[in-house]
């Protein structure tokens, strides 16, 4: 029996230029947009993956985690919240108040202009409330408020504050555990997530993915969701290979499911776009003008800033990039040999065993997980 698979999306090849972009930027009214911790390090919040990034700060500050992805993990906080606000304090709650980045004054300019259908942010750092934006679906929750575990008092920004004077937050009304409002694994996403995401892929008329890796569903499967006919583009520092593509033996030419990769510092690239488009100088920036260095290395992918490809890719000088899978709901990696369930009705999406035994993903789309029970070879 053949499996019925969905044929691979061709690249629009009249959309492979920045002009054509500046052009749908004009005549676009329904943009959505995909964000992610990458547009925020400008800010000086760390994104997550990347060297001395989250992940690699827990590990080196050994706080005591078996995983360095345990931080946010809804079971180990309740354990022992210690670490959480140890390292909250330090990194996230800073005490001097965070400037939001170009990239955020960018995407208040499309909405100002009417033009943004939605913008689906993976960051918690409450950043996109500085500036003012409403069409966003915080998929992950913000660090700007909190709610007590045992009588529900919640609490806006003031938490802040608690964090920073108190090792672990304690309610003011019953001394219950605060746990911030952002979505930890083993927590299920708002239900509005899911029902915007449905709408939005049959609406929108560009796809902008700005600054992250597109690891976490159900916002990794957007790009899937969105008709073939919708042009997309990245703006990102690394390259965002098609599911389960490893580079070696990867047409580089084709590029993945991008029309347009535009490759280096978010904030310089939206800038340069800005430029372009003549919408007036943004917030954050020193003038009006672009002298960023700027290479078209193939059909439709620049890199911007002298970023070199070898970076986009993830790569060291002389090193190859091996394929790794990682568990959808936990994003832990999945290992040789470990046992795995993959969804046969999904394009993409595996569980490791501890994710699975305990139901914590729902489906993206109207219909239920298909899992088959596999190993990592």
């Amino acid at each position: 029996i053949k499996s019925k698979t969905k044929p691979p999306r061709a690249i629009i090849q009249t959309f492979s230029t920045i002009h054509a972009l500046v052009e749908k930027l004009k005549d676009a009214e329904r943009i959505l947009v995909v964000v992610g911790a990458g547009i925020s390090v400008s800010s000086g919040f760390p994104d997550f993956r990347s060297k001395n990034g989250i992940y690699d700060l827990v590990r080196l500050l050994k706080l005591d985690l078996v995983h360095p992805e345990d931080l946010f993990d809804l079971e180990s906080f309740i354990h022992d919240p210690k670490p959480f606000y140890s390292f909250a304090r330090s990194k996230m709650y800073s005490v001097n108040e965070r400037l939001p980045s170009i990239t955020h004054w960018f995407l208040k300019s499309i909405e100002e202009k009417g033009k943004l259908l939605r913008i689906y942010s993976q960051n918690i750092d409450g950043l996109e409330d500085q500036v003012g934006l409403k069409r966003v679906v915080p998929c992950h929750g913000s660090l700007l408020g909190a709610t007590c575990l045992d009588c529900r008092l919640k609490y806006n920004e003031k938490i802040k504050a608690k964090v920073l004077s108190e090792e672990v937050p304690s309610c003011d009304s019953c001394g219950g555990l605060i746990k911030p409002n952002i979505t930890f694994f083993g927590e299920p996403l708002p239900e509005q997530v899911n029902r915007h995401i449905k709408e939005d892929t049959k609406d929108a008329d560009l796809v902008l993915v700005i600054g992250t890796s597109l690891k976490v569903a159900p916002v990794s499967k957007i790009i899937q969701m969105i008709p073939h006919t919708v042009p997309r583009v990245l703006i990102n520092r690394e390259i965002l290979l098609p599911a389960k593509k490893s580079l070696m033996g990867f047409d580089l030419n084709l590029l993945g499911d991008f029309d347009l990769n535009l490759l280096g510092d978010c904030d310089l690239i939206v800038k340069h776009l800005n430029i372009l488009l003549k919408w007036g100088k943004l917030p954050q920036t020193e003038d009006n003008k672009s002298s960023v260095p700027l290479v078209r290395v193939l059909p439709n992918c620049y890199l911007f800033g002298g970023i070199k490809m070898s970076a986009c890719m993830g790569m060291g000088e002389g090193e190859e990039s091996e394929e790794v899978i990682t568990c959808d709901c936990c994003e832990g990696n999945l290992e040789k040999n470990m046992v795995i369930f993959t969804c046969s009705t999904c394009l993409d999406f595996d569980l490791c065993q501890k994710c699975y035994e305990l139901g914590l993903c729902e489906h993206a789309l109207d219909q239920k997980h298909t899992f088959q029970r596999s190993k990592v070879y």
